[in-house]
């Protein structure tokens, strides 16, 4: 649990940190970011650029290649392990015949469908992702619920009263601003 919860501070204090560099960066200078993939990309290395210097140019470059790359890469071990973990418990585990390499072609099909779809516009792929993570927020919240207050949990690790009520109380707000998000999106 220590080593979680100083990867979950430091991961939250990294995330304000980017945010101001982000702030810093992009806000005030004029320039309004482009809806194409590969123009944003340019943009937003050409930004950092200007403010770091020229020499800065390939590291900043190889640096958000190596973030997006990672990302992406990540998102898919964890969608494909969570998914087969999914079928297997919903499921008959004797006769559960999925791997984990089906779901990694799956999901490598799904995405080059999305991105065919939204034509490389970093405008539409941007919205389908806060639309689908604002959605599907309130039902990840009552899953991750059900895990951790099982009946069969060990009693060691049972979670306190007051973290059910928090629990059910984010679940609530997470159903609400997404009643919200789909208000203002879809009317």
């Amino acid at each position: 649990m220590t080593e979680f919860n100083l990867g979950y501070l430091l991961t939250a204090i990294l995330a304000v940190f980017f945010l101001v560099i982000g702030w810093f960066t992009l806000y005030g200078s004029g320039i309004e970011m482009s809806a194409s993939t590969s123009i944003f990309a340019e943009q937003l290395i050409q930004m950092f650029t200007i403010h770091m210097g020229e020499w800065s140019y390939f590291f900043i470059a190889l640096a958000a290649f190596a973030t997006m790359f990672s990302t992406c890469m990540t998102a898919h071990d964890a969608i494909a392990r969570v998914g087969l973990d999914t079928i297997k418990v919903l499921g008959n585990k004797k006769t559960t015949k999925w791997r984990y390499e089906y779901f990694i072609i799956l999901l490598a099909i799904l995405n080059f469908m999305v991105i065919w779809w939204a034509g490389g516009q970093m405008g539409t792929l941007v919205a389908l992702a806060t639309f689908v993570s604002f959605v599907f927020a309130p039902a990840v919240g009552l899953l991750n619920h059900k895990v951790v207050t099982q009946k069969n949990m060990p009693k060691e690790s049972k979670v306190p009263k007051w973290l059910i009520i928090l629990s059910y109380t984010g679940m609530i707000f997470l159903s609400l601003f997404a009643l919200y998000y789909c208000s203002v999106v879809l009317f």
